[in-house]
């Protein structure tokens, strides 16, 4: 059967909708009197009278007093069941109308001392999972007392190191120190690579090749090598495959006692740069001599470079000085210097902060004439969900 589609603009829900006269044909009536009606205004009174609510609807349904009084009263997929329409139906529906989802009543979560005190210390999804209730629960609730949210940029601001805490790092595992500090294991492990700390590796001694474990290397596989001689099966591969580049010609590097010294004293690229080897077989050479790793050399920082932090943006800082980003962010941290503020950059204001997470960051940035990368950082930053995370919750 052919049945034409209805066009109708929706920008102005008062123009006229045409309907073709197959249609009418359909409905056996004249057509004559569909050409001529515009909705809501002289609509014949054998039909029902439509609003300019039921010409803006997302769905062709139209919705009596009675069906509407049920949405959000109870679930969607019951309202539909009941109304006799589709689930999409009853949300579009909804939706338009900005009637929140049902939610069925729950025990509120008990806020202790303990708990309140996880908040900002981690990302509300993580400790959302610890206490076993909802990321929106721990936003709403850390927002209520004012607490920022966690992040990166916040928590290596934030958090001051302590002599204490600083001789902590590298002296295990960063999961664990951050464990016992109370901090997060990022934040932990781009302290101790910004101080130039080494990674925490478990002590192992050093392995003498006798002549016998070097003739069983042919007749036991790596397991029963290892077993035997009370080594780990890694150290027997990486002899192994040293052998194998030996006995097929291939060029290894002889250490020296002296270079050999230098492993335990330098990084394994200023070793590199001395010996003539690449970085990846010096540190080879020290992980199979089981040597502890060595961290690039503390810098010193001297009073002309002292005078520079908080004045000049520490990206310029360290390209200046050749030393890394973080290394400056973490030395003016510690010495409480607010960081540079480029004076073109325009500060934020109410009205714009008010407009974050309505709409999309790149649509706001279009509106108030900033980036969109800008927009998501400036909304983190104050906490605020972003359109996507308001949709979700609102669909429930």
């Amino acid at each position: 059967m052919y049945c034409p589609k209805v066009r109708a603009r929706r920008r102005n829900p008062l123009r006229r909708v045409e309907i073709g006269l197959p249609f009418a044909t359909i409905l056996r009536m004249d057509p004559a009197p569909l050409r001529k009606t515009r909705i809501g205004l002289g609509e014949p009174e054998s039909a029902r009278a439509a609003t300019p609510e039921d010409v803006g609807s997302a769905t062709r349904h139209l919705w009596t007093e009675e069906e509407v009084a049920l949405l959000g009263t109870m679930p969607d997929p019951e309202v539909a069941k009941r109304v006799g329409v589709s689930l999409m139906t009853v949300f579009k529906e909804r939706w338009r109308r900005r009637i929140d989802p049902f939610r069925a009543p729950n025990d509120p979560f008990e806020w202790t001392e303990a708990a309140v005190a996880r908040l900002g210390r981690d990302s509300d999804r993580k400790i959302g999972e610890e206490l076993r209730i909802s990321a929106t629960s721990v936003f709403v609730k850390r927002n209520e007392l004012g607490i920022p949210p966690f992040g990166p940029d916040y928590g290596q601001r934030a958090h001051r190191w302590t002599a204490e805490e600083v001789a902590r790092l590298g002296k295990g595992p960063d999961a664990k120190v951050a464990k016992e500090l109370g901090l997060g294991s990022s934040l932990v492990r781009r302290t101790r690579r910004a101080l130039g700390i080494p990674t925490w590796r478990a002590a192992r001694k050093r392995i003498v090749w006798t002549p016998e474990m070097v003739a069983d290397l042919d007749r036991m596989r790596d397991e029963e090598h290892a077993a035997k001689y009370g080594i780990s099966p890694r150290s027997v591969l990486d002899y192994r495959l040293l052998e194998v580049k030996k006995r097929k010609g291939i060029v290894v590097y002889d250490w020296k006692p002296e270079h050999v010294e230098l492993l335990s004293k330098l990084p394994g690229l200023e070793v590199a740069k001395i010996v003539g080897c690449s970085p990846m077989a010096a540190n080879m050479k020290r992980r199979s001599l089981g040597l502890p790793a060595v961290g690039p050399t503390p810098i010193e920082w001297t009073p002309e470079m002292v005078a520079k932090l908080g004045k000049f943006s520490d990206g310029q800082i360290a390209r200046e000085h050749g030393i890394s980003r973080g290394a400056v962010a973490l030395e003016r941290d510690r010495r409480g210097i607010e960081p540079w503020k480029d004076p073109r950059v325009r500060p934020w204001t109410a009205a714009e902060d008010a407009l974050l997470g309505h709409r999309s960051d790149a649509a706001v940035g279009r509106d108030i004439g900033r980036s969109a990368p800008e927009c998501c950082l400036r909304r983190k930053e104050l906490g605020i969900p972003s359109m996507t995370e308001r949709r979700k919750n609102f669909g429930g």
